[in-house]
């Protein structure tokens, strides 16, 4: 029987990070005959996201939406609102999706089509929004909410954490660990207002219990290379809540199959073996530093792991309000 596989914690930040600085600065600042990519940019010459060149050829067949330059696609200036953006844009990718099959290289991501989009911003605001599923085709930041429960041992303080097995039939990462709760944040909606929503569909947990002890504690983000996903330039909204002890999650909505109380050692264990997909794997490593599992004095790589989790996004994001 062969060994099972050990990835250290840099190895996970770093395949969460498959899309390198030095590939970005390529696509930005071309030095090649033989480009790597190209940028997509908003009317105002504004990065919004990043193009393969196989997708470069098709959108290139759609000169009405996407202006296909020598250094950048455009979005077409003609299209001069939000909505109007979004619904062209949305056409063409409907039309890649109806042409293509299930296993196609390049659109086989577009059926798992979710009727769920993501905001894409400009920086003055929201320039368009796109269907969730393509957000990789068009490498546009994807956003998500993930919720770290844990229950502490009353009698030795020792912090166990609650893992949910993703379903059989999930779009993406069938089967691997995940978070207690996790889930995309669609366009128009505050993370605080979609975590409590997620809590509820994904775990059971009370609306009128998740306000009274959820707290948020930051955001990661990375830059995923994806075989199926595409480029995705992610930010994860994370939250933690301490869980009674006599708590026991149920799924609402079936997108998991099973729920495990496990102590950071086996969580831990999990994580070496590359069973958790990589953005929950990301939550899992920040919970650890903040609770002072992961040191400087045990992790050699702890300062290039914290760095890595915290990925400076070129395009711009949202800024919420109250």
């Amino acid at each position: 029987m062969s060994a099972a596989p050990h990835h250290s914690l840099l190895d996970l930040v770093r395949r969460a990070n498959g899309f390198s600085l030095a590939t970005e600065e390529d696509i930005i600042y071309p030095t090649r005959a033989e480009r790597v990519g190209w940028s997509l940019q908003a009317t105002d010459n504004v990065i919004i996201g990043y193009i393969q060149p196989e997708v470069r050829r098709h959108l290139s067949a759609h000169p009405e939406v996407f202006e296909v330059q020598e250094h950048c696609v455009r979005i077409h200036s003609s299209l001069t609102t939000a909505d109007a953006r979004t619904e062209a844009v949305e056409r063409v990718l409907l039309e890649f999706r109806n042409e293509s099959s299930r296993d196609h290289p390049l659109f086989g991501c577009l059926h798992g089509w979710r009727n769920e989009r993501y905001d894409v911003h400009n920086g003055k605001g929201v320039y368009m929004r796109v269907e969730r599923a393509a957000a990789g085709l068009l490498g546009v930041r994807s956003y998500g909410c993930h919720l770290n429960g844990y229950v502490r041992d009353p009698a030795t303080g020792a912090i166990k954490m609650w893992i949910a097995r993703r379903s059989a039939t999930k779009q993406t990462y069938p089967n691997m660990l995940d978070n207690l709760v996790g889930g995309g944040l669609a366009a128009g909606v505050h993370p605080y207002k979609n975590i409590i929503k997620e809590c509820h569909e994904e775990a059971g947990l009370d609306p009128a219990t998740v306000k009274a002890g959820l707290r948020s504690v930051g955001a990661i983000s990375f830059f995923l290379d994806d075989a199926k996903r595409g480029w995705v330039p992610d930010t994860e909204y994370v939250y933690d809540m301490e869980l009674s002890t006599h708590f026991a999650p149920r799924a609402v909505d079936g997108e998991v199959q099973a729920f495990y109380l496990m102590d950071l050692d086996t969580v831990q264990a999990h994580l070496h073996r590359g069973e958790f997909m990589p953005e929950s794997g990301l939550v899992i490593i920040e919970f650890l530093i903040r609770f002072g599992v992961i040191t400087a004095s045990n992790e050699p790589d702890y300062v290039e792991i914290i760095m890595g989790m915290h990925r400076k996004l070129r395009a711009p994001g949202p800024r919420f309000t109250a």
